[in-house]
């Protein structure tokens, strides 16, 4: 409307102070004019009515949303409970029978469905599960022994360790096996394929290498090169067992080969948690070969061993020639000076001294006798060594540099006596290595004890589909079990299917 004026006149208060209510109020137009009366009071109420309406109507969602927030997170809190509850069982199984190994690595009775609280559809249950390298369509409930794993911090922490071990974990990749060996060496010279600090400063995000040893295996992404499917392989979801889109080539994620087996990348093979107590099996210290002999241990050591062995020891520390690993004694014989020797012709003269450790006290050698470890926490460990006992095939045929010696030690430890299984000389007597120096090439990075245990565990109530998926790393070498490593996988979807209910 052009031109328009509005006049208002009349108004007189009524009702109370605040509130004006027209009287006769008139709205002039030019050219146009309109009479308002009781009608405009009801529009105006209306109005109001439709607004504190909406406005309750809001307040009312917001208080639904609330509590259903607070019903969900109490949920998630409760599976969460759920969850751990099924690693404080691991826990209490492992420290209480350390050497069970069929115990703790497939036995559905104790962790499979496991109830905490409630009952039937309403009760919330714990499934502890772990990746069945003998059939990758179904899990092992049970833990996975993380002292099977080849350490990566060896290069970190014994720069010795032969590099033919990580390549053979990284066929036809060798430039990732350079970049690794420089985020964990100390030094600032790239590799001929590596990278160093440098190439990390140029990034569109720089950051700090670690030079030193890893946190887990994770942190492999960090490493130049690296990347999801080379360290978690086709299981995207993390549950260990192969499925739908994890077998169908490049159809969906994630990529695949199809071959109807399930990749699990590095973390199957690999840790950065594994060392054990430098104690005997029976939890007693043992004898530094290294450092001067008490009273006691000589006495010991006579008793163990043939009385050459404790004359051997003591001409070799008389020439400060240090030992790297007890395996060196093996058929060992040295020409050194005896220093109990006092025929004045032979006084002084090196001759030829034997060892005494032979394949038939091999596994006693092995068991009572040390080279000494490292302190972690104010307890000596051994740091690194894979459990013969347990490591799948392809972390054997790294470690033996062959894939035929790998197998057959996985044959032959099937078949193993309780005694025989104590320590890695079984290799030897069951002729899976072929001579002396093929096992002492072995020995400084092998074991047959297990202290490390990984494990996913899955709260659950299968009435509101609560679920939460936690994956742990316990550590049983000290006095207690502790959790070391602590991840939340719920993210990544539902792992198993609860009795039930389908799997979303």
């Amino acid at each position: 409307m052009k031109n328009c004026e509005i006049r208002i006149s009349n108004f007189e208060v009524a009702g109370g102070a605040g509130w004006c209510a027209p009287a006769s109020s008139q709205f002039e137009f030019r050219n146009s004019k309109f009479e308002t009366g009781r009608g405009f009071v009801l529009i105006v109420v209306l109005v109001v009515v439709s607004l504190l309406s909406l406005l309750a109507v809001t307040q009312m969602l917001i208080t639904r949303s609330e509590s259903a927030a607070s019903v969900a997170s109490v949920g998630g809190q409760q599976a969460r409970a759920a969850a751990y509850s099924g690693i404080v069982r691991a826990m209490a199984l492992l420290k209480q029978s350390p050497n069970d190994l069929a115990g703790r690595s497939d036995n559905p009775q104790v962790f499979q469905d496991q109830c905490v609280s409630g009952s039937g559809a309403d009760g919330w249950y714990f499934s502890v599960y772990s990746p069945n390298p003998d059939d990758s369509r179904q899990v092992r409930y049970g833990v996975e022994d993380e002292n099977g794993k080849f350490n990566l911090n060896l290069y970190a922490l014994v720069p010795a360790t032969p590099p033919g071990m990580l390549t053979a974990l990284l066929p036809d990749r060798p430039d990732l096996v350079d970049c690794l060996l420089d985020y964990l060496d100390a030094d600032s010279n790239a590799r001929p394929q590596g990278a160093e600090q440098e190439y990390y400063d140029g990034l569109p995000q720089p950051y700090h290498i670690k030079n030193g040893p890893l946190t887990s295996v994770d942190e492999l992404l960090l490493v130049k090169g690296f990347t999801g499917q080379i360290v978690y392989g086709e299981d995207a979801n993390r549950n260990g067992t192969l499925e739908p889109n994890e077998d169908d080539g490049d159809a969906s994620f994630p990529p695949d080969n199809g071959d109807g087996e399930l990749d699990c990348g590095l973390v199957a093979c690999t840790t950065t948690l594994s060392y054990e107590p430098n104690t005997d099996f029976a939890g007693q210290g043992r004898i530094n070969i290294n450092t001067p002999i008490s009273a006691s241990d000589l006495q010991s050591l006579n008793n163990d061993f043939p009385p050459e062995t404790a004359k051997f020891l003591a001409a070799r520390r008389a020439v400060n020639r240090p030992f790297k690993d007890v395996s060196e004694l093996l058929d060992l014989q040295e020409n050194l000076v005896d220093p109990s020797d006092t025929n004045p012709q032979t006084k002084g003269k090196p001759i030829p001294l034997a060892s005494g450790i032979t394949a038939s006290n091999l596994a006693k050698a092995l068991d009572r006798l040390t080279t000494g470890g490292v302190k972690i926490a104010g307890q000596e460990m051994l740091l690194g060594r894979v459990n013969v006992n347990s490591a799948p095939a392809k972390v054997l045929a790294a470690i033996f540099g062959d894939a035929q010696a790998a197998q057959k030690a996985i044959d032959e430890r099937a078949g193993l006596s309780a005694d025989e299984a104590q320590t890695p000389a079984w290799l030897l007597t069951h002729q899976v290595m072929a001579s002396s120096g093929a096992f002492k090439v072995v020995g400084p990075y092998i074991t047959a004890r297990s202290f490390q245990f990984r494990l996913r565990s899955m709260g659950y109530n299968p009435a509101s589909g609560r679920y939460c998926v936690l994956e742990a790393v316990i550590d049983t070498a000290g006095p207690t079990a502790r959790v070391v490593y602590l991840r939340d996988l719920t993210g990544l979807g539902v792992p198993l299917v609860p009795p039930g209910r389908e799997k979303s």
